[in-house]
């Protein structure tokens, strides 16, 4: 889990051969399985979600995990009921873009997220 400040260099965290996601990456996955609508029934793993882990068939192998999210003053949310992923697409000087999905629905959440809080991070072969 980062902040948005510790992602800002992918140098520092994207191994050689890898880039960290922007917003447009993740929209590109989103839509090739099913959109917004549908989209996180697709890319949830089967285990860390609480139940209801709404129409969780993992297809694509994301194998997303609910980790919760850290807020803006460093309490931990969420944890067995939702994820959230940074992009390094910013959004002003003190927020940037996400996306996050929850257990008891299909849908991908995408939003503007304080860049002081804590979200996971998702690397991509290039």
């Amino acid at each position: 889990m980062y902040n948005w400040y510790s992602i800002k260099d992918p140098r520092l965290l994207a191994p050689k051969g890898y880039r960290l996601p922007t917003y447009e990456d993740f929209e590109k996955l989103i839509v090739l399985n099913g959109g917004f609508t549908k989209a996180g029934g697709s890319l949830k793993s089967f285990n860390s979600w609480n139940s209801p882990n709404i129409i969780n068939n993992d297809r694509t192998e994301f194998n997303a995990i609910a980790g919760g999210y850290m807020d803006d003053i460093g309490r931990f949310n969420f944890i067995n009921e939702r994820v959230s992923f940074w992009t390094i697409s910013d959004a002003g000087p003190r927020y940037a873009k996400g996306i996050g999905m929850i257990n008891n629905a299909t849908e991908i959440n995408n939003g503007i997220v304080p860049k002081i809080g804590g979200l996971y991070l998702r690397v991509l072969k290039e």
